[in-house]
């Protein structure tokens, strides 16, 4: 009995410490998620009992090194600085350690020199989703991003040379934020029924679903596009968080008409039931399908479960 209880808690220990292991190994570090030719998703969890301020408000920050088309996120810990790649996280980690405080200007003068400076992702091709996550027992944050900066590139040539031929066959879907002003830039200076015509078949492919910027092939000739720059703003480019804020404003729904109103009411739900389903833990999406009985729900919480299984 006293060998059957040792081996007990020999095994128990054992596997303690092998989670803690392999634990050590998924927390701050960057995996990815999806490669594929047109979208690279990347994951990371870190620890965030010991983040400190980047900047004035947030504790991390994403930075661009132009020459190498790489982003990374910048954090602090106590007297560390460190940037971690979410183009290629095989690449080491860049560290700056410093002894006393130091100036943010300072701070990206440094990352300046080596080549890495702050980004707005649209601009670049990325998303990115950043949530507070318990990640088996430990308190986390999780940065994700998704990389559709060659996707990016194909709509711009599509849209600039008023050819949609090489874009029909992608069934990869580009975010409207990452390409509508593109999109709305080259649209005011078509000049001729065949370019209209292009942009059209990009618009549907983009599925740009507004009504006053998607019309019928037939009737292009006869557009005249009137939307708010505000609305349209908020349909297209606002973030998601951006986008809730707004609308919980009591003065929105004045100044918008009731069409209006409810599109973007239609577009945040859609988002955010996007999001839920591919990213939303087991937990979240089982409490979601107990109120709602949506398949959808059930389909994606079947696929969670097996993944679930196949990983024990």
């Amino acid at each position: 009995m006293r060998n059957i209880l040792l081996a007990f808690m020999l095994f128990f220990f054992n596997g303690c410490a092998i989670n803690q292991l392999f634990l050590s190994e998924e927390i701050d570090n960057v995996t990815v998620v999806k490669y594929q030719t047109y979208l690279k998703q990347h994951r990371a969890y870190f620890k965030r009992d010991t983040l400190k301020l980047v900047t004035k408000h947030d504790k991390y920050l994403f930075l661009y090194h132009t020459e190498k088309h790489e982003l990374a996120l910048l954090l602090h810990r106590q007297d560390t600085y460190k940037l971690y790649n979410f183009t290629k996280p095989d690449e080491p980690n860049i560290t700056l350690t410093v002894q006393k405080k130091i100036r943010y200007k300072h701070l990206l003068t440094h990352f300046s020199g080596l080549g890495y400076k702050p980004v707005n992702l649209g601009d670049v091709g990325y998303t990115a989703k950043i949530a507070l996550r318990k990640y088996k027992g430990v308190k986390t944050l999780m940065v994700e991003t998704k990389d559709y900066s060659t996707l990016k590139q194909k709509y711009e040539k599509a849209i600039r040379t008023y050819d949609a031929t090489n874009v029909m066959s992608i069934k990869t879907h580009l975010p409207k934020n990452l390409i509508y002003p593109y999109f709305e830039n080259y649209k005011a200076k078509a000049t001729t029924p065949e370019q209209l015509t292009q942009l059209q078949k990009v618009a549907n492919k983009l599925r740009f679903q507004d009504e006053e910027s998607v019309m019928p092939d037939e009737e292009l000739e006869k557009v005249i596009f009137t939307s708010s720059k505000g609305y349209d703003y908020y349909l297209y480019r606002a973030p998601v968080n951006e986008l809730e804020r707004y609308l919980g404003k009591s003065k929105t729904k004045a100044a918008l008409s009731q069409p209006e109103y409810k599109v973007l009411n239609t577009h945040l739900a859609d988002i955010q039931e996007e999001e839920l389903l591919s990213e939303g833990t087991l937990e979240e999406l089982i409490s979601k399908y107990k109120v709602n009985k949506d398949p959808k729900y059930k389909k994606r919480i079947m696929t969670l479960m097996k993944e679930t299984q196949a990983q024990l």
